[in-house]
C-alpha cells in the first residue's frame, strides 16, 4: 500500500471516528416534515445538528436579504408550534437545537451560521444542508429558489454545502419524509466516509445539488443516484397578457382573464408534452445536454405520472460551486468577440 493510499485511509478514519456538525436550513419553514425528519435522521446517525430555518414558508425568495431588525410574527407558525407575538427569532424551549427566524431563507441560514453554531459549538458547521425542499430545483429554476439562495450564500462563505430538493408530492407529507431523509443521509454518509481532506468534506467553495425523484411510499430505499450537470431546463418566468389562457396537462391552474406573471415549463424532450405552456412569445431551444439534471428529472417525472416507470427514477447529483465564471471554452469565444475593444 503506497503512502498516498495510507494517507487517504487515515483521513477517512478521522472523519468516520467522529460526528460532524451540520446546520440545516430551508425555504419552507422550520416545522415541515422534510426538515424535521432529516434533523432526526442525522442525529440518529451520530451527528450534531442544528435547524435554523424560516418561521413560515419563504419559497422562491432566491438570495433575498431582509436587512435590519427581525419583525415580530403576527400569525401563529404554520403548524402552531409558536404563537403570534413570539420573538422574531430564537430557538425552541423544547429543543434549543431547533431555531427559527421570521425572515428570508438566507437570513435564517446566516443566523444559524453566525450565531447559533457559535453559541452551541464554538465553531462553524462542517456542512450546511439547505432543504429538503418541497419541489424540484434544477436549471434555470434555481435562480428563484430560496433553497439554492441559502446554499449559494453558504458556499460563498466557503462552507461545504448540500442543497436538497424533492418532488412536490413530499409537501407536508409525513409518510414519505423519513424516506426523503434516509436518501439524503446516504449522501452525507458518503461525504463523511470519503472527505476531500482531513479538515473539509468538499473542496473550497464547492457543493452538491441533489434532486430526489417522486416515489411512492415504501419505495425510498429503491432510489438510486446518478451524476448530472446543471443544464438550462426548468421553470421560466414569463408574462401573460391573459392569464386565463394558461393550461397544463398535469398542474391544475385556473386564472381570471387578467395580465400577470407566471412560469412556463417547456417540453423536456421531443415527444414529451410541455408541463406548463408559455405565451406565444415564449420559445427556448431544447436542452441538448444528455446529463442535464432538469431534463432527466422532469422527463422521468412525466413518465411516472403516466404509470410508465417500473419503480422510482434516480436522484440526481450535480456538483455546484460559488463561482459564476463561464466555462473556459465560452470565455475564449466571448473574449475573441470583444478582443478589439479590450486590445485598444
Amino acid at each position: 500500500m503506497n503512502a498516498r493510499m495510507i494517507a487517504i485511509l487515515g483521513l477517512v478514519t478521522t472523519f468516520q471516528s467522529q460526528a460532524i456538525d451540520i446546520l440545516i436550513t430551508n425555504d419552507d419553514g422550520f416545522e415541515t416534515p422534510n426538515i424535521q425528519s432529516l434533523y432526526k435522521k442525522l442525529k440518529e446517525d451520530g451527528h450534531r445538528v442544528i435547524i435554523s430555518a424560516p418561521y413560515g414558508a419563504q419559497s422562491s425568495q432566491a438570495g433575498a436579504l431582509h436587512a435590519g431588525p427581525i419583525p415580530t410574527p403576527t400569525e401563529d407558525s404554520p403548524k402552531g408550534t409558536l404563537k403570534a407575538g413570539v420573538s422574531g427569532l430564537g430557538c425552541l424551549e423544547s429543543d434549543p437545537n431547533i431555531c427559527y427566524v421570521n425572515s428570508k431563507p438566507v437570513v435564517s441560514m446566516v443566523y444559524g451560521l453566525d450565531v447559533v453554531a457559535w453559541k452551541l459549538w464554538g465553531k462553524s458547521p462542517d456542512l450546511v444542508i439547505s432543504g429538503p425542499n418541497e419541489g424540484f430545483n434544477f436549471g434555470v429554476t434555481i435562480l428563484a429558489s430560496g433553497t439554492l439562495g441559502a446554499a449559494s450564500n453558504a458556499l460563498h462563505r466557503n462552507i461545504p454545502t448540500l442543497a436538497i430538493s424533492a418532488a412536490e408530492s413530499t409537501k407536508d407529507n409525513e409518510v414519505t419524509a423519513p424516506e426523503v431523509a434516509s436518501i439524503a443521509a446516504k449522501v452525507v454518509s458518503q461525504l463523511v466516509a470519503n472527505p476531500f481532506s482531513e479538515s473539509k468534506l468538499l473542496p473550497d467553495y464547492t457543493g452538491v445539488n441533489l434532486n430526489i425523484p417522486q416515489f411512492d411510499a415504501g419505495q425510498g430505499s429503491q432510489v438510486g443516484f446518478r451524476y448530472t450537470q446543471m443544464g438550462h431546463y426548468g421553470g421560466y418566468p414569463v408574462f401573460f397578457e391573459d392569464m386565463s389562457t394558461i393550461e397544463s396537462p398535469i398542474i391544475p391552474v385556473k386564472f381570471p382573464a387578467i395580465p400577470g406573471a407566471f412560469i412556463a415549463i417547456p417540453s423536456p424532450k421531443q415527444g414529451f408534452p410541455a408541463p406548463l405552456a408559455g405565451p406565444a412569445s415564449f420559445n427556448v431551444p431544447f436542452d441538448e445536454n444528455p446529463e442535464s439534471e432538469g431534463v432527466y428529472t422532469f422527463s422521468q417525472f412525466l413518465l411516472s405520472m403516466q404509470g410508465m416507470l417500473q419503480g422510482p427514477a434516480d436522484a440526481t447529483i450535480t456538483i455546484i460551486d460559488a463561482d459564476y465564471t463561464a466555462k473556459e471554452r465560452k470565455q475564449t469565444l466571448v473574449r475573441y468577440q470583444l478582443s478589439n475593444l479590450v486590445n485598444q
